[in-house]
């Protein structure tokens, strides 16, 4: 596993077609916002299938077709503007 700081404000590159950018930390809260291609399904771990922990890492990549999380954004919105205060 790579562990990376990053702070406020600055992002992470997954290849060429997936940025991820730390929007916002309060407490043990991350705000992150990601831009990815549509086809790209993007989940949360507790939307994953029940498995047991210790196989969860390598068990990851071998869900079949996985429902996609609609999360574009009009062109031109930023990922800040849907912070409230």
């Amino acid at each position: 596993m790579l562990v990376l700081t990053r702070k406020t404000g600055e992002r992470l590159h997954l290849g060429q077609d997936i940025v991820v950018k730390v929007v916002k930390v309060r407490g043990n809260s991350v705000q992150l916002g990601i831009e990815a291609p549509p086809e790209v399904a993007i989940l949360r771990s507790e939307l994953l299938p029940q498995q047991p922990r210790e196989d969860h890492a390598e068990n990851v990549s071998g869900i079949q077709n996985p429902p996609p999380v609609q999360m574009a954004l009009p062109v031109g919105t930023h990922a800040s503007s849907l912070v409230s205060g």
